[in-house]
């Protein structure tokens, strides 16, 4: 899923029991693109909520610098130096 094509994410309200019918409501997402739906499962509730406002975050920041016209965005997100951001990483991504 290519970060522009998000058009929304937001915990999972439902679950198609025919197509997914191992799925915990609590610990699942979906990620909407203009044509599509991706389900995703984690852990928890807690990593769950962490993931869908970490995204949201993420999309916000592209959208705001793409709005105000910032040419550093380019750079932030689209380069493998964006790769690294200031602080530390989500525990979620930490191997257990």
């Amino acid at each position: 899923i290519d970060l522009l094509d998000i058009s929304r994410i937001l915990p999972a309200e439902c679950i198609a029991r025919q197509r997914h019918f191992l799925g915990k409501k609590n610990c699942t997402f979906v990620i909407e693109t203009l044509d599509r739906s991706f389900l995703f499962e984690v852990s928890c509730e807690s990593e769950r909520d962490d993931i869908v406002s970490g995204v949201k975050v993420i999309i916000a920041r592209l959208g705001s610098k793409i709005i105000v016209g910032d040419s550093r965005v380019f750079d932030e997100f689209f380069t493998p130096h964006g790769l690294s951001v200031p602080g530390e990483a989500p525990q979620w991504t930490k191997a257990s």
